[in-house]
């Protein structure tokens, strides 16, 4: 008798806790001439075991049972009666009489079983389909979502499925102490399941299964034939709350449109608005909202909004004076929300959207989404790495804080909905592209207004008993150099000019908020560092004395780097990475215009720098020691899609034996490369396939507690 057996094999994930019974599970009846076929392990919460077997020549009643071993010489698992297909069943004790389904020749049968050491509480079922069962090839996780708004996934299948196959959605937005089930009838290799609107400032997690029709919450795992968990990690997406809350006390905010065809008028309705067309008091003298006009050569200037009326453009920031009383009682009113109607922005948005920003010049361009953007992943044409987004809550009086892609305040370059920000050209005539794809999963900050190897970041910071206060920033990049690059940031004053603490490095004629260094150069570098107490008086700031007390983080600073702060006025030298603190008192050293002709400004250079920062860099340690793994773990395969070779990287954190295995498509062997006792550390294989088709294959390992597997694809 010739039999034909596909089995389909899973990547096994972890998404919540689970208690581990069995290490083995195995399949054995009539539908396979009572021989084994392994199953795999799911693990979803509840510890289960699927496989799928086929029969060609076989109908009417077929006996099974479940086995721990592969050699007869285990633990039996058996109903001892007839099971109905696509129902919930009970697996009775060890070692009861074999269970029975009905089998029609050339069906596909998948088994799942779940808790089989605990005997008689083992569940699970026989599903029944007409051709192999469908796979999750992929999950769309796009952006963040909006409140009470659906948030649409799309599941791509590795084909069109059986008629009784359906795809479900599994999501908690309380971590899991919850959760709930969407189900999808596919009618292709592909099918969008929407998410219900859920509350804003919830962060909802998901994945993808398959199963059939009918399939409830608390029967998902058990029911989970096929599935795709991000690795381990679950899908996610932040719930915007589609609106922006104007807190705090009066002053400028940067703001953006997130839909494509709002008015002002729409936006800031809950704002007092003045001196426009459509505004509140449009007689009034003083106009409270502008744009930037790039304007002929490219210098930027700020525009008053003619006529709140008009369209907002997306992708352009909106400059706004926020007033604390909205409706002129000579009552405060703030906070307030901010919405507007329409629907979001779609495709990418071009800024400017017309022409270009001359180089060394900046322009204004705000958030087109409802989904906070990650400014990393802007695409950015002859503009520089650095962003600035100006804060009127501000620690020390607001201003401008920035974020250069690996330091800044603007917290790993997240910007949120309804946020303006400012860019400078670089390299040339310069635009942005802010594309669909930059859209991030995490929550960025409304301002009322890079991991890696070879990088790192300091900062130091300045307070003063009369609550001024500064802070001061450093990159440690490969692209960093001692001279000016593409990364400083520089130090903006501010939109409305008040008495502050002002700390700034040079470097050359600029003043920097961020200044971007080497990861890497020999020797000692020096930093001017200028600390000044700045009191408003008619219109320019006055240098004067007010004492300081000076800290430091140093938590991300590269192990080879060490700073040492020289005090150029007593001589001073202080070695950072011994002391705590350090206070010192500013001296008085002239003063300078608050005001300022072109829209942004950088603070002037005044007199000699009080310190130098000292960096003294020391040899890199090529040699790093060996970390231990504390569990096992498969590193995705490299290169992916390979040619000739792929190397596979894995840890073992014990003494184990340790299987690699290659799958096709079909669920059959292709190949053992390694079954060895390992030895704990992280351990490395090169595959090097020889006679190997091109096409998709399936890379799997068994460790002693838990099996991975990778797609991978051969090309030749």
């Amino acid at each position: 008798m010739k039999r034909v057996i596909l089995l389909i094999i899973f990547l096994t994930v972890s998404s919540h806790l689970f208690s581990q019974n069995q290490s083995n599970m195995y399949v054995r009846g009539d539908i396979n001439g009572w021989g084994d076929n392994s199953m795999t392990r799911n693990d979803l919460g509840t510890d289960t075991w699927v496989v799928t077997i086929t029969e060609s020549e076989t109908d009417g009643t077929s006996e099974f049972k479940f086995a721990d071993t592969d050699d007869w010489s285990g633990t039996d698992w058996s109903r001892g009666a007839a099971v109905t297909i696509g129902s919930k069943t009970t697996w009775y004790d060890p070692n009861g009489g074999n269970g029975s389904f009905s089998q029609t020749s050339g069906k596909y049968y998948t088994f799942t079983i779940k808790d089989v050491a605990d005997d008689n509480n083992s569940e699970g079922y026989i599903f029944e389909f007409s051709q192999t069962p469908i796979s999750i090839s992929s999950v769309s996780n796009v952006g963040n979502g909006l409140a009470s708004t659906a948030y649409t996934v799309t599941v791509g299948l590795s084909g069109t499925p059986d008629a009784n196959e359906r795809v479900y959605i599994r999501y908690t937005a309380d971590n899991w102490s919850s959760s709930s089930v969407v189900e999808g009838d596919p009618s292709s290799n592909s099918i969008d399941i929407d998410i219900p609107g859920q509350s804003a400032a919830a962060t909802v997690k998901y994945y993808a299964f398959t199963s059939i029709a009918g399939i409830s919450n608390s029967d998902a795992d058990l029911a989970t034939i096929s599935f795709d968990n991000n690795s381990g990690n679950n899908y996610s997406y932040y719930v915007e709350s589609g609106s922006a809350t104007i807190s705090g006390n009066a002053g400028f905010r940067m703001m953006s449109t997130p839909v494509a065809s709002g008015t002002y008028s729409d936006l800031l309705a809950e704002l007092w608005t003045q001196g426009m067309t459509n505004s509140d008091a449009p007689e009034a003298s003083g106009d409270n909202v502008w744009i930037w006009t790039v304007g002929a050569g490219g210098a930027g200037s700020w525009a008053v909004v003619s006529n709140l009326g008009n369209t907002m453009t997306a992708g352009a920031g909106i400059l706004v004076f926020a007033f604390a009383d909205n409706n002129n009682d000579g009552t405060d009113d703030l906070p307030v929300t901010l919405s507007v109607s329409g629907s979001e922005s779609s495709g990418d948005v071009r800024y400017p959207a017309i022409g270009n920003i001359e180089q060394n010049r900046y322009g204004f361009a705000g958030n087109p989404y409802y989904s906070t953007i990650d400014w990393d992943d802007v695409a950015e044409s002859n503009i520089s790495a650095t962003v600035y987004i100006h804060d009127d809550a501000k620690s020390g009086g607001a201003g401008y804080i920035s974020w250069n892609g690996s330091s800044g305040d603007v917290t790993n370059g997240l910007i949120a909905p309804f946020q303006g920000f400012v860019v400078t050209a670089s390299g040339g005539a310069g635009y942005i592209t802010i594309q669909e794809a930059d859209k991030s999963t995490s929550a960025g900050s409304f301002y009322r207004t890079l991991d890696g190897d070879n990088e790192g970041s300091s900062y130091l910071e300045f307070s003063t008993a009369e609550g001024g206060y500064s802070k001061s920033w450093f990159s440690f990049r490969e692209d960093g150099i001692i001279g000016e690059d593409d990364r400083d940031a520089n130090k903006l004053m501010p939109i409305m000019a008040s008495s502050r603490l002002v700390s700034l490095t040079h470097n050359g004629d600029n003043s920097l908020d961020i200044n971007n260094l080497p990861f890497d150069q020999e020797g000692t570098v020096s930093v001017p560092l200028d600390v000044m107490s700045l009191i408003l008086e008619d219109q320019n700031y006055v240098t004067g004395t007010v004492e300081v007390n000076m800290s430091w983080n140093l938590e991300d600073l590269p192990e080879h780097i060490e700073l040492t702060l020289v005090d150029n006025l007593t001589g001073e030298m202080v070695y950072l990475g011994q002391e705590m603190s350090h206070t010192f008192t500013t001296e008085p050293k002239g003063s300078f215009s608050a005001t300022y002709d072109d829209a942004v400004a950088i603070y002037p250079l005044v007199g000699e720098a009080r310190f130098e920062l000292q960096l003294s860099y020391g040899a890199l340690d090529n040699a790093p020691a060996e970390v231990m793994p504390m569990d096992y773990a498969l590193s995705p395969v490299y290169p992916n899609p390979f040619n000739p070779s792929a190397t596979v990287r894995f840890d073992v954190p014990e003494v184990s034996r340790v299987e690699l295995q290659v799958y096709d498509v079909t669920g059959a062997l292709v190949e053992t490369l390694l079954n060895d006792r390992m030895t704990p550390g992280q351990h490395q294989y090169t595959w090097n396939p020889q006679g190997l088709a091109t096409g998709t294959y399936f890379l799997r390992l068994n460790t002693a507690n838990q099996t991975f597997t990778q797609k991978v694809t051969y090309v030749k």
